[in-house]
């Protein structure tokens, strides 16, 4: 009653509040004690020497003593806070608590580390490699020089050999370039599914279709870039057939014959390398391009492309499906274990 009481008026308390524990029956000022760890209110008492004769304290050895705050010395109240939004994939808030816990507490180390990883991952997922690769080597040295065992140290070395694969892509000046990099493209690919799959279990499906969109268009590049064929200015001489049988294959899929385009886009790109029975569409027949194309205008009609249409989880899924068909075939192509990529990429918990 009393803890439903002040939570009903905390709205009133401004700066520093201080709860009495001196006088009050024993229940009454632990329940008060309690609410007041809760809320984080400052625990106070008066102490005083006492005269076992006449069960009374001594008059003039008052003192006001200050107690601790048990969730402020460990932390526990904002380590789990803390902990949900890292599980949530929400680290750049996580960080915030695990910084603030690491002035508060009495053995910091534990909350240094998650800082860092914190930081580390926040990087990770806005892409920027680098950063996230020198944040989880200060978080894997902390770790050892700590003596820490509450991570999992194998999962972060395989993040950081993954890292070190991804950040490759800060020495690349071109696209081309990138694309004659096998070991660099096939991380990226599983990366952008990755990050889509942590957004789609956020509820964020727009932002992990965005995603799936970019792997999609990657792998096309891919594949042409095994035949010399770039998609900003592609040059088809070295396919004599392949104008006529474009018009023939985009008569079946539109009703209607198309010319090789000036610069390739996701949808043609595939077309050409089911056209050129490349290794990604090998044993591919029409149908099955066109069950490709149909999710794919899914996406085109939906409101981050250029109708008006959102996306829902059934949407996600198909394209979810065929990008989880690529990847699993380039690793087949390059003799990759798609089973061990998917670990090394995937975050941790904690």
């Amino acid at each position: 009653e009393v803890y439903g009481k002040i939570k009903e008026k905390s709205y009133l308390f401004e700066g520093k509040v201080a709860v009495d524990l001196t006088r009050g029956k024993r229940v009454i000022s632990a329940g008060s004690a309690i609410m007041a760890c809760f809320f984080g209110f400052d625990l106070l008492y008066v102490d005083e020497d006492w005269d076992d004769d006449i069960k009374r304290g001594i008059p003039g050895t008052e003192e006001l003593v200050s107690v601790k705050n048990p969730f402020h010395i460990f932390g526990d109240l904002e380590k789990s806070y803390a902990r949900i939004l890292f599980n949530q994939y929400s680290f750049d808030h996580s960080k915030e608590f695990y910084k603030n816990l690491c002035s508060k507490v009495i053995d910091p180390r534990e909350y240094e580390v998650a800082t860092l990883l914190s930081e580390s991952y926040y990087h990770w997922d806005s892409f920027n490699y680098n950063a996230a690769l020198i944040k989880l080597r200060e978080t894997t040295r902390r770790i050892e020089q700590y003596h820490l065992h509450f991570l999992d140290i194998k999962q972060l070395e395989k993040n950081q050999r993954t890292l070190s694969i991804l950040n490759k892509i800060n020495a690349v000046q071109k696209i081309d370039d990138l694309l004659k990099d096998e070991e660099l493209v096939l991380n990226l690919i599983i990366d952008l599914h990755s990050n889509a799959l942590r957004r789609r279990e956020n509820h964020a499906l727009d932002d992990a279709m965005v995603r799936l969109y970019r792997l999609i268009e990657l792998v096309s590049q891919y594949g042409l870039a095994k035949h010399n064929i770039t998609t900003s200015n592609p040059d088809y001489n070295s396919f004599p057939d392949l104008k006529s049988k474009y018009k023939e294959t985009t008569l079946s899929l539109y009703n209607q014959e198309r010319e090789l385009p000036f610069e390739i886009g996701i949808k043609d790109g595939h077309i050409i390398l089911f056209i050129l029975n490349d290794d990604i569409w090998k044993s591919k027949n029409i149908e099955d391009l066109k069950k490709f194309l149909g999710p794919i205008r899914l996406r085109d009609n939906s409101i981050i492309a250029h109708g008006i249409e959102t996306i829902n989880d059934k949407a996600f899924q198909k394209i979810e499906e065929i990008c989880t068909e690529f990847i699993k075939k380039i690793c087949l192509i390059l003799n990759k274990n798609y089973e061990e990529l998917i670990q090394e990429h995937r975050f941790i918990k904690l």
